[in-house]
């Protein structure tokens, strides 16, 4: 299971990611742009961050039906970054399918998508008004005893036949996601333990990068007009510095 805060410097490589269908063995709800398009919103101003190395693999995903994940508020998890040392701000406009008021664990798969495990929301929302819905739906349709053969169907299918199922569990899914399940999710979410995390998270698709700032920092290995100067050798302009205070003060004023 992957958390936000370890996706602040995207890669988007598929390399480690899961394949969809092996998310949908173990239950997990598919987070979508195109599964949840009913429920998509346009967010005029939102923030990500993310270091040097990453921002060329971000800048290519504008403007693509790929989720990156967001915030309105900051927090002190984000402004110190989590896998590589977070170096750079985004101010990004975009529309979104899916927020949160807490930042919330999540999936990646192979093409960017995220997914909801069933059992890592407080109230288990996500497990028992999808999963055990969907579960009978597959277990009917393959003609299968129970739900706990279902693993075992799908990794012995040929691709054209995984194909098959992982179409059959979206079109289920979009049937189930509804915005009375979303909301419930939401809620059960915004009452989880967030630590250093506490701050909102939105997922935007189709994405518009307004601003990069480079975040100052004494403590950093390189200053901050040697990494504006990276950047810049790049062919990436930047506008302007901030600080990791700055970032966790976002939206709190």
């Amino acid at each position: 299971m992957i958390k936000f805060s370890d996706f602040i410097n995207e890669k988007y490589a598929a390399k480690g990611r899961k394949k969809e269908w092996e998310l949908m063995i173990d239950w997990y709800m598919p987070l979508t742009p195109s599964i949840l398009k009913d429920f998509e919103i346009f967010v005029p101003e939102a923030y990500h961050v993310t270091s040097i190395a990453s921002l060329k693999n971000t800048i290519k995903i504008q403007g693509k039906r790929v989720d990156l994940p967001t915030f309105t508020r900051g927090s002190r998890g984000l402004s110190k970054g989590a896998i590589e040392n977070a170096e750079v701000l985004l101010k990004v406009e975009g529309y979104s399918s899916f927020s949160s008021d807490e930042d919330f664990e999540s999936a990646l798969d192979r093409n960017g998508h995220r997914w909801l495990h069933p059992l890592k929301d407080k109230d288990y929302v996500v497990n028992n008004k999808f999963s055990t819905k969907i579960a009978p739906i597959i277990v009917k349709k393959y003609n299968l005893d129970d739900r706990y053969s279902v693993p075992s169907m799908v990794k012995a299918m040929n691709g054209k036949e995984k194909g098959e199922f992982v179409k059959f569990y979206y079109e289920e899914a979009k049937k189930l996601i509804t915005k009375s399940l979303i909301d419930d999710i939401k809620d059960s979410m915004s009452r989880s333990y967030a630590g250093d995390y506490d701050n909102d998270e939105i997922l935007l698709h189709n994405f518009k990068i307004k601003e990069i700032k480079v975040i100052n920092d004494s403590s950093s290995e390189y200053s901050a007009e040697e990494n504006i100067q990276k950047i810049s050798d790049m062919g990436i302009d930047v506008q302007g510095t901030t600080t990791r205070h700055e970032i966790e003060s976002l939206g709190r004023k």
